[in-house]
């Protein structure tokens, strides 16, 4: 990956003394690094706080991994935009754990405090769904995780297992997509052939069905119908016409996965709770909608929950039952918090990355437009003297691009 040479950050000491402001944000993935890059250009000092070693987010571990160019291209992005000259970046640094918000609002002198921490937290399948992870049943998040943590050579548990996917969003499809993918590679295996994912996503079921014999059962269960997937944006207040464009826009995108993967699809059904046997979650019930006195059961050796993702709760944030608590939703103003704004996916609860990368840069630069900072040499060495403390902790130097090289 190649970052411009402004990634050796000087010493924060002495290069920050004429900055308008001080911004920390929190998270440096697509939105936390839009928001350090409006920051930078308009004359603010952004301070980016990454809980991770790397700053690439769900680039890197929510992104299946055939998205060779697409991940190429968004970590670039993503760095160039961090190694920007006056962006400062904190890495292992987890707000709770190793920074406190009221701190970094009150101590550490900061104008504002922007959380571009994501969505990382499953939304719960049913009541009590937590107790059976890793029993069965798997959260979407963790399960492409793992997945791009792996290689084509990696044996996948369960490959060759029936598996019950429920969710109707992008996030649903790359999982089954992975599912497929990890079955046709097991049966290829048995035969001594070998299958990258880019070749198998790329070409589908056709290519390769005569390779891999019988395959497992791979079922999708939506809620509602086909053309109620969000898998294309719907312009604000929606015609009727526009409305039945979309819906003729995502059958043929949910159809076409449908067809080159093999996908059994299944509509109008929520679920209800789980099947239980010998403490595993073996399957699940649903009602079907128009029928909810005839419950449907479904079982599988591996069920996946992938119905969205939720902001985490995060120490001093505060929540308003599992969405973070904003009072001002033009510019992700927290309740109670004046100096704290959400922005990306922790604000609109869209994984999409043209959607955060725009919300980042409206909220940061609705921010900025508001403060009217006291900027001091005082303020300044106080922040470099914090920042240069988890420097020496984390074991960063201050060189981003030799980090990213060999972190």
């Amino acid at each position: 990956m190649h970052i411009h040479d402004g990634a050796r950050q000087s010493r924060l000491s002495e290069s920050r003394l004429d900055a308008r402001g001080a911004v920390a944000i929190i998270g440096g993935a697509v939105a936390g690094s839009e928001a350090a890059a409006v920051c930078a250009e308009r004359g603010f000092w952004p301070v980016v706080f990454e809980q991770n070693l790397r700053p690439f987010g769900k680039i890197e571990d929510g992104l299946p991994r055939w998205h060779e160019k697409l991940r190429a291209q968004e970590m670039a992005t993503i760095a160039a935009h961090l190694a920007m000259p006056g962006v400062s970046f904190v890495p292992s640094t987890r707000l709770g754990r190793d920074v406190d918000l009221a701190a970094l609002v009150h101590g550490w002198g900061f104008d504002a405090v922007l959380l571009a921490s994501g969505a990382w937290r499953d939304r719960p399948l049913f009541t009590g769904a937590d107790e059976w992870v890793r029993r069965g049943l798997i959260r979407q998040n963790d399960f492409v995780a793992d997945y791009n943590q792996s290689s084509d050579d990696d044996e996948a548990v369960g490959a060759l297992g029936d598996s019950l996917v429920v969710g109707g969003g992008l996030a649903s499809i790359d999982v089954v997509k992975i599912l497929r993918i990890q079955a046709w590679q097991a049966s290829s295996r048995r035969h001594g052939r070998h299958s990258s994912a880019v070749e198998l996503e790329r070409e589908g079921a056709g290519t390769h069905a005569r390779d891999v014999g019988t395959q497992p059962t791979i079922r999708l269960i939506y809620r509602r119908q086909k053309g109620d997937m969000p898998l294309s944006p719907l312009p604000p207040n929606a015609t009727d016409e526009q409305l039945a464009k979309a819906r003729a826009v995502r059958n043929r995108i949910i159809d076409k996965v449908l067809d080159r993967f093999n996908i059994t699809f299944e509509s109008g059904l929520s679920v209800i709770g789980p099947i239980v046997e010998r403490d595993r979650l073996v399957g699940l019930r649903f009602s079907r909608a128009g029928d909810s006195d005839a419950p449907v059961e479904l079982r599988a050796s591996r069920i996946i929950s992938a119905i969205g993702s939720l902001p985490e709760s995060l120490p001093g944030v505060p929540m308003r039952g599992d969405l973070l608590d904003i009072e001002d939703p033009e510019t992700g103003r927290l309740r109670d918090n004046p100096k704290v704004y959400a922005l990306g996916n922790a604000l609109t609860g869209r994984g999409n990355i043209r959607d955060s990368r725009h919300s980042a840069e409206d909220v940061t630069t609705r921010v900025l437009d508001g403060l009217t900072p006291t900027w001091s040499s005082e303020r300044r060495d106080a922040i470099s003297s914090r920042i240069e403390e988890q420097w020496a902790r984390s074991g960063f130097g201050g060189d981003l691009t030799n980090w990213l090289r060999h972190g």
